[in-house]
């Protein structure tokens, strides 16, 4: 029992120590944090105390010697009022421009003093900036839709390029170039709203050195994602060439059930396995279909290629 009695004591002090502890560093830390609060949202109170610091001896009052007093600081402001006041107009108003955008504080108190020493000629001036602002962003907005109405133009144009046959697109870029002198850039600014596999086919269906010229107007990203596109038809196209050799020795009457519809091959991938099966192979297995669509169809995309 003793013991139980001596160990509480003693958790009690040690309890009482940790309170006493804290209500000690809240006495401590209050003042600071109002202290440091008050430095930095009142500048008269910043100043004093910079005042008060720089000539404490050593780092600590080198530091704070660095800040200018209220008579430097009021000094720098007339200055600057002077100056503005004296500039011709339109050069004040740049400057006080970018000291607004500079230091707002600082800007405010120049307006304070410059209307103290020269009411009319600062109204004149604020006017000015309030001209110039405005007159900024209306052509910010302007450019802007300028450059919205751009974007919409050439989606609207790749969404067109699109739903056309690959060889009308073709004939239609040849005569973009043609006819201009950005004619490169123009098809590249198309072909960045193209998707991928569309911009691939119709790209690789022109002369290389339009391709390449082309090539080098669009983005290094929509570039290489053409690239890319371009690599992956080349090795599924390499695939369905081993497909047509495996099908070629196989009978019409079996083939057309796996290649005389759409299941499990598209019909580009059916116009690379026909092409590569032989012209007779490839009509005998045709000619078991009773899918006149479907035999036109594979006609047509092998012709294109």
């Amino acid at each position: 029992m003793a013991e139980n009695n001596v160990e509480k004591q003693e958790e009690k002090k040690k309890s009482g120590g940790i309170g006493c502890l804290i209500v000690l560093l809240i006495l401590l830390i209050t003042p600071i944090l109002a202290v440091g609060a008050l430095y930095f949202l009142n500048k008269d109170f910043s100043m004093s105390v910079n005042s008060v610091m720089s000539n404490v001896p050593g780092a600590i009052g080198n530091h704070f010697e660095k800040y200018p007093t209220r008579e430097e600081e009021q000094a720098q402001i007339r200055q600057l009022s002077d100056y503005y006041l004296s500039i011709d107009e339109a050069s004040a108003i740049d400057k006080m421009m970018l000291m607004r955008a500079n230091d707002a504080s600082a800007y405010d108190e120049i307006i304070k003093d410059m209307l103290r020493i020269n009411p009319n000629k600062t109204r004149n001036l604020l006017d000015g900036i309030r001209d110039a602002t405005v007159n900024k962003d209306a052509v910010a907005n302007a450019v802007s839709q300028i450059e919205q109405e751009q974007v919409d133009e050439l989606k609207s144009m790749a969404t067109y390029y699109q739903g056309l046959p690959v060889t009308a697109v073709v004939d239609d870029i040849y005569g973009k170039i043609k006819d201009s002198i950005n004619g490169y850039k123009d098809v590249a600014n198309i072909i960045e709203y193209m998707d991928d596999k569309n911009a691939e086919e119709v790209l690789y269906q022109l002369d290389e050195d339009t391709r390449n010229k082309i090539f080098a107007a669009l983005s290094s990203e929509k570039a290489m994602a053409i690239r890319n596109a371009h690599s992956d038809l080349e090795r599924r196209v390499t695939d369905l060439e081993q497909v047509a050799s495996v099908y070629a020795s196989e009978d019409p009457e079996n083939l057309i059930l796996t290649i005389g519809n759409t299941s499990q091959y598209t019909m580009d991938e059916l116009a690379v396995i026909y092409k590569n099966l032989g012209p007779n192979k490839a009509g005998e297995v045709l000619a078991k279909s009773g899918d006149d669509n479907f035999v036109f169809g594979i006609i047509e995309k092998n012709e294109r290629k």
